[in-house]
C-alpha cells in the first residue's frame, strides 16, 4: 500500500487519481482522517520490520550451528543431543501422566468392587444400614 502510495509521488492527491481499487481508497481515506504523513507512515513500516528482524535474528541464534556448513561437528552434535533430551523429556512427561491416569482409574474400580463386596457381604435386614 505505501508503496502506491510512494509511487504517486508522496501526495494523496496524485494517489487519487492512480489507483481506483477500494481497498487502496480505504486505506487512502484512514490515512486522510488520521492526519499522517507518508513520510512517517513509511518510516513507522521500516521500524516495524527491523524490530521484527532483530526478534527473528535472536529466535534463529540456536539453530545458526545446525544450519552453518563450517561449524564443527561437535556443535551440531550437541545440538542434536540437546534435541533427542528435550524429546525424552516430553515423552517422559506424557508416559507419566498417562500412567497416573490408568492408576487412578484402577484405584477408583477397585474402590467401587470394594464397596460392591462389602454391601453383599452385609445382611439385608441388618439395622446399621
Amino acid at each position: 500500500m505505501l508503496m502506491v502510495v510512494k509511487d504517486g509521488k508522496g501526495s494523496l492527491e496524485g494517489v487519487k487519481l492512480v489507483t481506483n481499487e477500494p481497498c487502496h481508497s480505504g486505506f487512502l481515506k484512514c490515512i486522510e482522517d488520521r492526519g499522517v504523513s507518508v513520510e512517517s507512515l513509511e518510516s513507522f513500516a521500516v521500524e516495524a520490520a527491523n524490530s521484527l528482524m532483530s526478534k527473528l535474528r535472536a529466535q534463529l541464534e540456536p539453530f545458526r550451528y545446525v544450519a552453518d556448513e563450517t561449524s564443527p561437528w561437535e556443535e551440531k552434535s550437541a545440538v542434536a543431543r540437546l534435541a533427542n533430551k528435550v524429546n525424552k523429556s516430553k515423552r517422559n512427561k506424557l508416559w507419566r501422566k498417562k500412567k497416573r491416569k490408568r492408576v487412578a482409574e484402577l484405584i477408583a474400580k477397585v474402590v467401587l468392587l470394594w464397596f460392591g463386596f462389602v454391601r453383599f457381604l452385609l445382611p439385608l435386614h441388618c439395622s446399621c444400614c
